[in-house]
């Protein structure tokens, strides 16, 4: 039975901690060694995502920054899954959301998403899937920086070009 101690462990959850989420330091409880296939992990990624996914950007080693905005951190950033570019819903306490990025960086990138999250390979289809009724997608480029110009011009001559019911006739009018 000691050579079974003996093996290389690899990442496993542990869930008395909770500061950690996912270890390799070579001891985990006899039930995992007995049980590596659903226990053990070559990265932590492969451990996060099977274990803690409701927290996998925590299980990952992110961190929160001094103004409260997630900051990518890893001890072993070697076995951190990379970014994926791809664009998903972020929700936020005062009932606000918007598209943003699975990215490093400034606005529109957001860190790592969730992975309960769905995600999307452009800005334009996460904006028609999730906030399609909070603003014009189309005015948005494929960063998700609104278009300002077109907006100016709509302006200027005070239209917005956007639709509008008109009740009495059943029919809808465009304002342009």
């Amino acid at each position: 039975e000691d050579f079974l101690l003996e093996s290389e462990v690899g990442y496993y959850p542990v869930w008395d901690d909770e500061e950690s989420y996912c270890v390799n330091d070579g001891n985990p409880p006899p039930y995992m060694v007995a049980w590596p296939e659903q226990y053990q992990y070559n990265t932590i990624a492969d451990c996060c995502w099977q274990h803690f996914q409701w927290v996998l950007r925590e299980c990952m080693g992110d961190v929160y920054g001094m103004e409260g905005q997630m900051t990518p951190f890893s001890l072993c950033p070697e076995d951190t899954p990379r970014l994926s570019g791809r664009w998903y819903v972020e929700y936020y306490d005062e009932g606000d959301f918007e598209c943003v990025r699975e990215c490093e960086g400034p606005k529109p990138c957001n860190g790592r998403a969730s992975s309960y999250k769905e995600t999307y390979p452009s800005f334009h289809i996460c904006c028609d899937h999730h906030t399609w009724w909070k603003h014009d997608c189309a005015t948005y480029d494929e960063n998700g920086q609104s278009t300002e110009t077109l907006n100016q011009t709509s302006k200027s001559v005070g239209r917005s070009n956007k639709y509008f019911a008109d009740y009495a006739t059943g029919r809808c009018f465009q304002d342009c």
